[in-house]
C-alpha cells in the first residue's frame, strides 16, 4: 500500500509536470523567435504607440516565474528627431505574470534594464518625442499572427543599471545627461510608485528619491496631472519639491512647492555650472507655478546665515528677452553673510595650508541675461553689531544697464534719497552714486564706530562717488567722492592702494 509521503510526491511529479507541459503549450510560440519576433515586436509596438525593434537573442526561463530576456531593443523616433531612436537597451528582463501568461497575454512583473538610453527631444512648432502616436501599418507577417500585447502588473517592478537619460531642448541648445548607476521603481499601491535612483548629473554625484503616479501616465500628461513628491540629493546641499505636473488646465502645467537648502552656496556650482562662494547655510523656498502666461513664484523665501528674504517674483512668457519682476522683502540682512572667504581646495585641506589669494569673483556682471524689475525693502540692515538702518529702492536691470531709483535709507536719526547708475557696456563697468541726506545724526554715526561717544549733532548732506571695474577691489581704486555737509567738504581722488 502506497504510504502518504508516497502518495504526496507522486501529486507533485503530477503537478508539476501538468504546470511544465500547460506553460510549454502557452511559450512555444515564443520560443520560435524566427517566426514569431515579428509578432513580439507588433505587441510591443502596439502597446507603445511607437515602432519597437527586437534586433538581438530572444530568450524564456521556464519556471512558475517565466523570464522573457530581449537583447539590442529599441523604440522607434519619429521622424523629424535628430536621433534614430527613442529608447534602447542592451537587455531587458521581464518577469512575467503566470495566469495571464496561461491566457496568453504577457503582464509584466518586474522590469530590468541594463545598459538603457532614453534620449528626450523638442522639436519646433511645440513637438517633442516623448508624444506618442498610432504606430505604423503591420507587415503581412504580422496579420497573418495575433500580436502580442504587454502589459505591466499594477504592483510591477522596474530596476535600473548602468544606463543614460538624454534631453536636447529645440534649437540646438546643449544637451543635458543623467546617468543613472542604479534604480529601482516599486508600487506599494495601484496608484503610487516610489522611485529610487543613485547616479550622476554633470558628473556631480546625485541620489533621488521620489513618490509619483504610474511611469505610464507621464505619456498622458494632457488628460490627468501626474503627482510628485521627492528629494534630490548632492554633497552638502538637497532640494525638496512636492505638487503635480500636467493635467488639463494650461494655467497650472506645474504646480509645485519647492525648497533647497545646504552647508554652503558653493554646494551648487558643480551641479549648476556656477561659480558661488563659499557662505553660511543657506535656504531658498518656493511655491513653482508654469503655465502658459509664464513662470510664478509665490511665497518666496530663503535665509543666509542671519539673513532673510521673502517675497514674490514673476517670469512672464513671450518672445524676444526672458525678464524677472516681483516685489522681495527682508528683515534682517546681515552684511557679514555676504563677506564671503576664499575657497579652501582640497589640497589646502589635507597639507594644513592657508587657501592661496585668487582672483575676486566679479560683483558686476559683463551684462544681464534677462531684464529685472524688483522692489526691494529692508528692514534692518546690519553690518556686524552695527545697525545701519533700514532700506528700499526700486531695480531696473537690462542688458548693458542697471538703475536703481529710489533708494531711500533711514538711518542714525536721519533720512537719505539715493540714485545708482551702472553701466555694462565696457570691459569696466561705470557706477555712479548721488545721495542727498537731512538730519543725520553724526554722533550716533561715530558711537557705532566706536570711535567716540563725546560728540553729538545732526548734519544735512550730499555725496557722489564714481568709479569703474567690475570687482570691490578694482572699484575702490578707481573712485572718486566728494561729500559735503553743514560744516564741511571732503573729498577723495586719490587710488587706495592694495593688501601687500
Amino acid at each position: 500500500m502506497m504510504s502518504r509521503r508516497s502518495r504526496i510526491f507522486w501529486i507533485g511529479l503530477v503537478f508539476s509536470l501538468g504546470v511544465c507541459g500547460a506553460l510549454a503549450y502557452v511559450l512555444f510560440p515564443f520560443i520560435k523567435t524566427d517566426v514569431y519576433r515579428e509578432t513580439l515586436e507588433r505587441g510591443f509596438s502596439a502597446t507603445l504607440g511607437r515602432k519597437v525593434s527586437l534586433q538581438g537573442p530572444i530568450s524564456l526561463t521556464f519556471s512558475l516565474q517565466p523570464r522573457l530576456i530581449l537583447e539590442n531593443v529599441s523604440v522607434a523616433n519619429p521622424p523629424w528627431a535628430s536621433q534614430p531612436h527613442f529608447f534602447r537597451a542592451n537587455r531587458l528582463e521581464i518577469e512575467l505574470s503566470l495566469v495571464p501568461l496561461l491566457q496568453r497575454r504577457l503582464e509584466a512583473e518586474k522590469i530590468g534594464l541594463e545598459g538603457a538610453e532614453l534620449f528626450l527631444e523638442e522639436g519646433s512648432e511645440g513637438l517633442d518625442n516623448w508624444t506618442f502616436g498610432e504606430d505604423a501599418a503591420p507587415g503581412i507577417l504580422s496579420r497573418a499572427v495575433p500580436s502580442v500585447f504587454m502589459t505591466i502588473s499594477n504592483r510591477g517592478e522596474i530596476s535600473i543599471e548602468g544606463s543614460r537619460i538624454r534631453y536636447q531642448p529645440y534649437l540646438g541648445e546643449e544637451t543635458t545627461e543623467v546617468f543613472i548607476q542604479q534604480g529601482v521603481v516599486v508600487a506599494p499601491d495601484d496608484r503610487l510608485r516610489a522611485f529610487s535612483f543613485e547616479g550622476a548629473y554633470r558628473d556631480v554625484p546625485v541620489k533621488i528619491e521620489l513618490n509619483s503616479g504610474p511611469i505610464m501616465d507621464l505619456l498622458n500628461l494632457d488628460q490627468a496631472p501626474w503627482p510628485v513628491d521627492g528629494v534630490l540629493s548632492v554633497k552638502e546641499a538637497s532640494a525638496s519639491f512636492k505638487g503635480r505636473v500636467g493635467g488639463t488646465d494650461l494655467d497650472k502645467t506645474f504646480d509645485l512647492a519647492v525648497q533647497v537648502h545646504g552647508s554652503r552656496l558653493s554646494a551648487l556650482n558643480d551641479l549648476l555650472e556656477i561659480d558661488l562662494p563659499d557662505s553660511a547655510p543657506f535656504m531658498i523656498a518656493a511655491d513653482y507655478l508654469q503655465g502658459n502666461d509664464g513662470i510664478t513664484l509665490n511665497n518666496v523665501r530663503g535665509t543666509l546665515g542671519t539673513s532673510d528674504l521673502a517675497g514674490q517674483l514673476r517670469i512672464p512668457s513671450g518672445k524676444g528677452r526672458q525678464s524677472i519682476q516681483g516685489k522681495l522683502s527682508a528683515k534682517i540682512f546681515q552684511i557679514h553673510d555676504f563677506l564671503f572667504s576664499p575657497k579652501i581646495t582640497q589640497q589646502d585641506m589635507e597639507t594644513g595650508q592657508r587657501a592661496s589669494p585668487r582672483k575676486p569673483s566679479p560683483i558686476i556682471p559683463a551684462s544681464l541675461p534677462v531684464d529685472v524689475d524688483l522692489d526691494l525693502t529692508i528692514e534692518k540692515c546690519l553690518f556686524g553689531e552695527i545697525e545701519l538702518g533700514s532700506v528700499s529702492l526700486t531695480a531696473s536691470g537690462r542688458e548693458g544697464h542697471v538703475d536703481l531709483s529710489p533708494v531711500r535709507v533711514k538711518a542714525f536719526g536721519g533720512t537719505a534719497a539715493a540714485h545708482v547708475t551702472v553701466e555694462l557696456n565696457t570691459s569696466q563697468p561705470q557706477s555712479v552714486f548721488e545721495a542727498k541726506g537731512t538730519s543725520l545724526n553724526y554722533g550716533q554715526v561715530f558711537q557705532a564706530l566706536g570711535l567716540t561717544e563725546s560728540i553729538a549733532g545732526s548734519t544735512d548732506f550730499e555725496v557722489t562717488a564714481s568709479g569703474s571695474g567690475a570687482t570691490l577691489q578694482e572699484f575702490l581704486k578707481t573712485v572718486t567722492m566728494n561729500l559735503q555737509t553743514a560744516h564741511t567738504t571732503f573729498g577723495l581722488s586719490t587710488p587706495i592702494p592694495e593688501d601687500p
